[in-house]
């Protein structure tokens, strides 16, 4: 017989030993999270596993209300549980431990979800904006330059020399495996990022800016908002956000260049940053009928 618990352990230890060659950190950590998800709900029902065979449609609802209510998980994240403990019962079926897939009867769906970003007035003021204090000033130049990059908080916190490059067009680029996919990305550095390297150049460290932790970056911007008199959630995947809207797609930047900046897998990833902002419809609509005329 072969249980479910048991089987998510030898699949974790395996994708545990591909870290930094074929799978991410974060890939890891939200299998191992999965597990002891699925840990508490069997607990729940004074159970230390189960074997493969007795998982059926009914058990994987209880684990989705487990979520829900128990673990206080919102509808994507729920969702996205549920995604890695189906390949774990895809793993077993390919592996012939079990013969009827549980899952069949149900389908995990995402909710759409509002990806904010920062309109070009918005981040100019944050640009503009002159902080007395000296972190918070760090704060507002590690946003900025995430929002001319696309790079996430732990890219730029990982972000070091050895990225910059000098490639054949005589321009500075950056190229870096992302984190998160461990995709490739490249960015041309403009004038913003590139004087913001300057600003931070510290000859006695290989990393390219003093990141503090992803907790007291996110409480900082929510000062830095305050200060600049923005009225949105902003944390620093908003700046990413703002790089592919209003950096990129405004400024006619094609999706499938925006892709590989990004260091997107799959261009439809990409797609849900598309937002067809009112300044890019109205460009769109003069061209149009500039055209048509």
């Amino acid at each position: 017989m072969h249980y479910l618990l048991s089987l998510f352990e030898l699949h974790n230890e395996s994708i545990k030993k591909q870290v930094g060659i074929s799978k991410s950190a974060t890939t890891y950590r939200k299998y191992e999270t999965t597990r002891k998800h699925l840990q508490g709900y069997l607990r729940t029902k004074c159970l230390e596993d189960i074997i493969l065979e007795n998982i059926n449609h009914a058990f994987i609802c209880g684990f989705e209300v487990y979520l829900r209510v128990t673990a206080h998980c919102a509808h994507n994240t729920t969702a996205k549980f549920l995604q890695f403990f189906k390949r774990i019962i895809s793993l077993a079926l390919n592996n012939g431990y079990i013969i009827k897939n549980p899952f069949s009867e149900d389908q995990i769906k995402l909710q759409k979800v509002d990806r904010g970003y920062l309109t070009k007035e918005e981040l100019q003021r944050i640009i503009e904006k002159n902080f007395d204090i000296k972190r918070l000033v760090l704060i507002r130049d590690l946003f900025v330059f995430s929002s001319f990059t696309g790079l996430s908080y732990i890219d730029i916190k990982n972000l070091s020399k050895d990225h910059l490059y000098i490639a054949h067009d005589g321009n500075l680029w950056l190229r870096m495996n992302r984190n998160k996919s461990g995709e490739t990305t490249n960015v041309r550095l403009f004038d913003i990022p590139k004087s913001l390297i300057s600003k931070y150049d510290n000859p006695n460290s290989t990393y390219l800016f003093p990141v503090p932790s992803n907790q007291k970056v996110n409480a900082y911007l929510k000062e830095i908002a305050d200060v600049c008199g923005i009225h949105k959630n902003l944390t620093f995947h908003v700046a990413r956000h703002t790089m592919a809207t209003t950096v990129c797609l405004v400024n006619g930047v094609p999706i499938e260049s925006l892709s590989k900046v990004l260091g997107h897998t799959n261009i439809k990833t990409t797609q849900l940053y598309a937002k067809i902002t009112d300044e890019k419809l109205s460009n769109d609509l003069a061209i149009l009928k500039a055209k048509i005329d």
